[in-house]
């Protein structure tokens, strides 16, 4: 197949409007000349400088910033920049994770008794860096709240506080000192390929009987004075009762889309109750994968669409983006990120032509000169987009803003 260069194919397209009497489109890197916001003009995340974004910003409640995949280390430092700048200029002051609701509570809790690293460790492995940790002495010693909105277990933090809690409200033992290690081994059998539905529903079903028995003794409904730490556990519970249903589920059709659309609903579901206990009058960051972030989704419902519906005018949802370099994949491995589409519209064509090292760009209210590979298809490999394998989206569907890095590289090994 002949392969045609990128920028051939937009000079040819403007000769072919000529040709006919057209205006020709302008081409989008005059777009971005006009429009890109420079947050790294340099050839570095050097100097980052973000006060362009506050007309953007200042009268939203809640920011999700998105990752195109999560092992960037670049974009793990400039995300911790722009935190920085969301907090100490516009006062947000609540940062919310892809991590388990249950793992994430203790370093809020206790985050005056832990280390930055310690904090980490209710992150899944690939956030367990030192660009996490050194959010993390961010977050504490600006007093901030953190949490996680994820229904999947990070971590084994949530033992100890299920005991703690437990002993508080004198709950006998025998009800709960083994639920999270039977927990562990049954959701590995439910993700193993293979698994078998009748192998594995008994003792699921049994597990989550139990789940809910502990529930059950905790729970005080309406009761305004259960504390935090109490109120946490009782929703983890319930997340785990969920997770396992799911799963279960799962292992019986081997609906893909059911599973993903389970888990987007749990993970909204557990930021709108976050945001009612807790911080209804707080501005929250959002962080997580572009999937789960996006506004929009073409086959799948995700939990950016949730939120939206939700919370509308108040949320402005981040999209990030590279042009090259290379990531670590969930299991830590390095992938080389692949070479511009020569054939089609990528993303990586525009980051590589503009100026700077970082910059971002606010979705136009209307289509202007230049701007038309926003609202049409383009290529955005090297991501999870949807079930099918796709490798484009219109982006001003799926995002308000987008945040463009030219190149990334794995993070420091923790």
């Amino acid at each position: 197949m002949l392969r045609i260069p990128m920028l051939l194919v937009l000079t040819f397209s403007c000769l072919i409007g000529l040709i006919h009497g057209q205006a020709p489109v302008e081409n989008p890197t005059e777009f971005l000349k006009r429009s890109l916001i420079s947050i790294c003009p340099g050839d570095s995340l050097a100097k980052s400088d973000w006060h362009e974004l506050a007309p953007l910003l200042k009268d939203k409640r809640i920011v999700l910033i998105g990752e195109f995949n999560h092992g960037s280390r670049e974009i793990f430092l400039l995300r911790n920049e722009l935190i920085r700048y969301l907090h100490e200029k516009l006062g947000f002051n609540v940062v919310l994770f892809e991590s388990g609701i249950g793992e994430l509570a203790l370093p809020n809790l206790q985050m005056d008794n832990m280390s930055p690293k310690q904090m980490t460790y209710g992150f899944f492995g690939g956030w367990r860096t030192p660009e996490f940790r050194e959010l993390m002495e961010y977050i504490r010693s600006e007093k901030m709240a953190v949490a996680g909105f994820d229904v999947q277990r990070t971590g084994g933090s949530f033992r100890q506080l299920l005991q703690e809690t437990a002993e508080t409200a004198g709950m006998d033992s025998t009800f709960y000192y083994n639920l999270e290690d039977r927990y562990g081994k049954i959701a590995r059998r439910l993700t193993a390929r293979g698994a078998a539905y009748d192998s594995v529903r008994q003792e699921t079903e049994a597990l989550m009987a139990d789940y809910r028995k502990v529930h059950a003794g905790l729970a005080h409904p309406g009761n305004a004075s259960v504390t935090t730490a109490q109120a946490l556990v009782e929703r983890t519970l319930l997340n785990r009762i969920a997770y396992l249903a799911y799963m279960l589920q799962f292992v019986k059709d081997r609906n893909w889309s059911k599973r993903w659309a389970a888990r987007d609903s749990a993970m909204a579901g557990n930021v709108v109750w976050l945001n009612d206990r807790f911080w209804k009058q707080d501005k929250l960051i959002i962080v997580g994968h572009n999937y789960h972030i996006s506004k929009f989704s073409e086959r799948e419902r995700v939990m950016g669409q949730i939120l939206l519906e939700r919370f509308r005018d108040e949320m402005y949802s981040i999209g990030t983006f590279a042009g090259r370099g290379a990531y670590a994949d969930n299991s830590g491995k390095t992938e080389q990120m692949t070479p511009p589409d020569s054939t089609g519209r990528d993303i990586k064509h525009l980051i590589g032509q503009m100026a700077g090292f970082a910059g971002f760009l606010d979705m136009p209210d209307k289509a202007e000169p230049g701007s038309d590979w926003l609202n049409g298809k383009i290529t955005v490999n090297d991501t999870f987009i949807d079930l099918s394998g796709s490798h484009e989206m219109v982006l001003s569907r799926h995002f308000d803003g987008l945040l463009l890095l030219k190149t990334v590289s794995p993070p420091e090994k923790n």
